[in-house]
């Protein structure tokens, strides 16, 4: 849902809330990969999600390299405050433990699960500073690379 806002929202000119939508929902749906317990399907359904975003957007988040992390820092506000009040398993649907009995055979998807919600609070915050880490690593390439 929040890609799907990202991209309404560049579609509209608003290239700003669309980053902040965009790396919102990466930022979600990276905590609920992690906390899945099929995490290889569900990181690899992140990476499919963030591909089918508009290049253009995925570019434009990059022009302007202070204005994304003063971005990332409110996505990262954001996500502290925010309640994770919707159905996890989206994830898990997307991945392999989910289709392994196959299409077409009548029963419901298996939801392979989490790990313990009592671990929820610190994997979250493991996982915002991961990504505040990768995004410090990808503004030094880029200033590198503009160098």
């Amino acid at each position: 849902m929040l890609f799907g806002l990202a991209r309404v929202l560049y579609r509209r000119g608003d290239a700003d809330e669309a980053i902040f939508w965009f790396n919102a929902g990466r930022l979600r749906g990276n905590f609920d990969a992690w906390r899945s317990t099929d995490v290889v399907s569900a990181r690899a359904t992140m990476v499919a999600l963030s591909r089918e975003m508009p290049i253009e957007l995925r570019k434009a988040q990059f022009a302007d390299l202070q204005k994304l992390r003063g971005i990332v820092t409110k996505v990262i506000a954001w996500d502290e405050t925010t309640p994770r009040n919707y159905d996890r398993r989206w994830i898990d649907f997307h991945g392999v433990a989910a289709n392994k009995a196959g299409p077409g055979n009548g029963k419901p998807p298996i939801s392979p699960g989490t790990i313990a919600p009592e671990k929820w609070d610190e994997l979250a915050k493991q996982v915002r500073e991961e990504y505040r880490k990768d995004l410090e690593v990808s503004i030094a390439m880029m200033s590198n690379a503009r160098k």
